[in-house]
């Protein structure tokens, strides 16, 4: 296609006929964008978020299968190593896989024990203990995890 610019100049444009001036472009490789980009946001997004969900759901297993053993089982949980992924999840998120936290402090956060279930008159016992602490809006600002004593 020849395209003619001012001064009666003339130039090639190859490929010119398979697009509109301002117009989309109908080339193959423009049409794969215009799916592939959107896709990989969205994947994306989703592997970004997958971590957080991922050991959350993971606390929830291993708290679920301590809490249904008998009181006083010997267990041999430990802190995770990284907990950073949990924050900015949402208070009502940590409550539906955790369930009722066993502790809240003064300041509204919120302490899991991982152990079985303990028995009665016992105090501490080396198992994790893993704290929450939310911001005003409800989402986990700090993880903390220790051993009781």
């Amino acid at each position: 296609m020849v395209v003619r610019r001012g001064r009666g100049e003339t130039v090639c444009a190859r490929g010119a006929d398979r697009a509109l001036p301002g117009g989309p472009s109908t080339s193959p490789l423009a049409a794969r964008m215009r799916y592939h980009v959107p896709l990989l946001l969205v994947t994306m997004t989703l592997v970004h978020a997958e971590p957080q969900s991922a050991l959350l759901d993971r606390l929830a297993q291993e708290l679920k299968s301590m809490r249904s053993l008998p009181a006083g089982t010997p267990t041999h949980s430990a802190c995770p190593k990284d907990s950073s992924s949990l924050v900015g999840l949402a208070q009502q998120q940590v409550k539906s896989k955790l369930g009722e936290p066993d502790f809240v402090d003064a300041d509204g956060s919120w302490s899991y024990s991982f152990t079985s279930p303990v028995p009665v008159g016992q105090d501490g016992g080396g198992f994790p203990q893993l704290t929450f602490g939310f911001d005003a809006k409800g989402r986990i600002a700090h993880v903390s995890c220790y051993y009781s004593r």
